[in-house]
């Protein structure tokens, strides 16, 4: 335990003696780390806005010609029961024919002797829940057309949740790979600077090996230097992350409202994520001291 003390208030010696070259390797990998937090934390912003409004499909079901009430009565009840049913709405052939005079707008002369008979009698249905969800019951509905009687023909109309779904996946994958970059680049920093720090203390280094010193005493305050650089810098990221997210979250909220968001709460990493942060940067940082300490002979 003495020991272990005495490393430590030798790593925080070495940061006061030179604290240039430490704190410019905090600041590379607290940047660092904000540049690949920053994707992670949209990401989970438009997470929660999925979860509200993105995960979902909408399905047309068209009917066959003259099927009765009572018939279309029967499907939408076996509809219904299945899994992230959320609505179903009937399109008669007259609501059919003004929605698509309505979106021809000035072309809607076109279709002025077409009577509303020539539409089709369909059924408009909403799916919602995860994407396992959606898919899965999407798949269903797809294998409904000559199963059940009266259904004609099935099209997805609408497959937002894969859409966002897609975005987010794209989005992790950036940040995954931004990630990656921004170790290789915080370690390669950190064991720069541990290495000029090994450098201007050779010679103090060689005296106390000759004195007796084992590897594992030299070594120590170096690796723990290095430990305490990537851990600073993950705590100045996520410090600017905070910060970040305070600011800006609440514009978001205001401009597109908290109900397409998903949350009135500030979205910021779990605390399982943060303490993964900070022992991956704080084990970045052990790497990279013994990589320097590899390259140089005491």
């Amino acid at each position: 335990m003495r020991n272990l003390f005495y490393h430590c208030k030798k790593a925080l010696v070495e940061f006061k003696n030179k604290p240039g070259s430490h704190f410019f390797a905090v600041g590379t990998v607290a940047l660092a780390l904000v540049l690949a937090g920053s994707v992670f934390l949209v990401s989970q912003v438009l997470r929660y806005a999925s979860d509200t409004w993105g995960n979902g499909a909408m399905v047309a079901i068209y009917l066959d010609q003259g099927t009765t009430p009572d018939r279309v009565d029967a499907i939408k009840s076996r509809i219904s029961e299945l899994e992230g049913i959320y609505a179903i709405k009937t399109i008669t052939p007259d609501v059919a024919r003004k929605r698509l005079v309505a979106n021809l707008q000035r072309d809607a002369s076109l279709i002025s002797n077409v009577e509303p008979t020539f539409f089709p009698h369909s059924l408009e249905v909403v799916i919602r829940g995860d994407r396992n969800t959606v898919e899965r019951t999407r798949r269903t509905l797809g294998k409904l057309k000559g199963i059940v009687a009266g259904i004609s023909d099935i099209r997805g109309v609408h497959t937002w949740n894969r859409k966002i779904g897609y975005i987010i996946d794209i989005m992790l994958l950036i940040g995954l790979i931004l990630l990656t970059l921004v170790l290789f680049a915080s370690g390669y920093v950190i064991m720069s600077t541990t290495r000029l720090s090994i450098e201007s203390r050779l010679d103090e280094l060689k005296v106390i090996k000759f004195l007796g010193a084992s590897p594992a005493f030299i070594q120590t305050p170096l690796l723990l230097t290095g430990m305490l650089q990537g851990l600073l810098g993950a705590l100045v990221a996520f410090g600017v992350l905070f910060g970040l997210a305070h600011f800006t979250f609440p514009l978001i909220t205001a401009l597109v409202g908290n109900a397409l968001v998903g949350t009135n709460t500030l979205v910021f990493f779990t605390p399982v994520q943060l303490l993964s942060g900070l022992g991956i940067a704080t084990a970045t940082g052990l790497i990279a001291g013994k990589l320097a300490l590899s390259t140089i002979r005491v």
